[in-house]
């Protein structure tokens, strides 16, 4: 990966340098975007072009290779927000994991309340956490900094990373979060 970092020399100048390191990931091990990341701190609103740009489609969160553990880690994170499990409509506590993915004839629904931003959790596949968020809801400052936070805990509960993609866009991300180091990656 490209990375570039920052630093001050001894005259008190700023000093960029780029990185080369090792391989992808394994977590974006396949055919991702072509043009690699530079690692970052915490991106600021605006920062990322076409992040919240509102075009009708939404922004998935994904979790790629996760197992049932990963997914009562998500559960357990969302318990910390105001949140909503919905099955076919009927509002309901969550059920454990196994018994979400047991149950497959109905749809499950859980809406996480970040602040200002909704994400919402459909349990389509075991193998994959996907949130999605409307860009819509994320035209501030204050909307984003719930989101990127709400990834960083994320990431930190599982011990994975995330990635923030357009709609159906895992291979093509925009950011990801790597949970050791807490380090962001922009993707061009």
């Amino acid at each position: 990966m490209l990375q570039i970092t920052g630093s001050k020399t001894a005259n008190g100048n700023c000093r960029s340098t780029l990185h080369c390191s090792g391989p992808t990931p394994a977590s974006l091990a396949g055919p991702l975007n072509s043009n690699v990341s530079h690692q970052m701190h915490r991106p600021a609103y605006g920062e990322v072009l076409g992040l919240w740009e509102i075009e009708g489609s939404l922004r998935d969160i994904y979790i790629p290779q996760v197992g049932l553990f990963d997914w009562k880690k998500l559960l357990e994170l969302s318990s910390r927000f105001i949140c909503t499990y919905t099955f076919d409509g009927a509002t309901s506590a969550p059920p454990e994991v196994e018994s979400i993915f047991s149950n497959r004839g109905g749809s499950h629904l859980l809406r996480v309340n970040l602040g200002t931003v909704t994400a919402n959790c459909h349990f389509f596949v075991v193998s994959e956490i996907e949130l999605d968020l409307d860009p819509r809801e994320i035209q501030s400052p204050k909307a984003h900094g719930e989101v990127l936070s709400f990834i960083e805990s994320l990431a930190g509960a599982v011990g994975k990373q995330v990635l923030l993609t357009p709609e159906n866009g895992e291979r093509i991300p925009y950011l990801s979060f790597e949970p050791i180091g807490g380090k962001w990656h922009a993707y061009a």
